[in-house]
């Protein structure tokens, strides 16, 4: 039997899943290779170059990045892990189960990328044993 999970934005344990997951997505590697190095990671819903985009520091999404010396770093991968545990899913299974935790993603893509870009974004989940269904 398969258990769906529904992210819930107000449930603690999904705010902290999702929190996970978007440190282990490192879009700055999927803009080397899909886009040629041809962009920025996006910290907020307002893009650069838009009245309203907040720069530096304060534009930084506090969630996935920490800024040090100038620069918004990535957090480490142990603390999607430690994030990952305490949402009830230690290295991927749900602690009341035992069972690892799958997640459906609809997809629709066309062209030579969508295939791609799809196994990247399945590897990406793979990191914290997170099975990605699309």
């Amino acid at each position: 039997m398969v258990q769906f999970f529904a992210i819930h934005p107000d449930n603690p344990q999904s705010r902290l899943l999702r929190q996970a997951i978007s440190i282990a997505v490192d879009y700055e590697e999927y803009i080397s290779i899909f886009l040629n190095g041809r962009g920025e990671p996006a910290h907020g819903p307002i893009p650069p170059q838009i009245f309203g985009h907040k720069t530096k520091e304060t534009g930084v999404n506090p969630y996935v990045y920490s800024w040090k010396k100038g620069k918004a770093h990535r957090k480490p991968l142990a603390y999607a892990f430690q994030l990952l545990d305490q949402a009830g899913y230690k290295h991927g299974v749900d602690k009341n189960t035992g069972k690892p935790l799958i997640l459906f993603f609809d997809a629709v893509g066309t062209g030579a990328d969508a295939k791609s870009s799809l196994n990247w974004l399945r590897k990406q989940f793979r990191k914290l044993g997170i099975q990605l269904v699309i």
